[in-house]
């Protein structure tokens, strides 16, 4: 996450793929895209945070997100 802006909680559901009907996919949006500083390609890491929510940051070569704070 990018340190110069505040946290933020975001709600997205999980939808049919509309190339792909029979799969799944987790729409983003453009606009948590942009603010993120995620474009399409990059690997994203996924932490559960045990309480049925889980968060999602870009994975940066060469360090874990266990060496991110939350």
């Amino acid at each position: 996450m990018n340190p110069d802006k505040e946290p933020f909680t975001c709600i997205r559901s999980v939808v049919a793929d509309p190339d792909h009907p029979e799969e799944l996919l987790l729409d983003l949006g453009n606009e948590l895209c942009e603010r993120m500083g995620w474009v399409e390609g990059d690997i994203m890491e996924w932490t559960d945070l045990g309480d049925g929510t889980w968060k999602i940051q870009k994975k940066i070569p060469g360090i874990s997100a266990k060496a991110l704070p939350l």
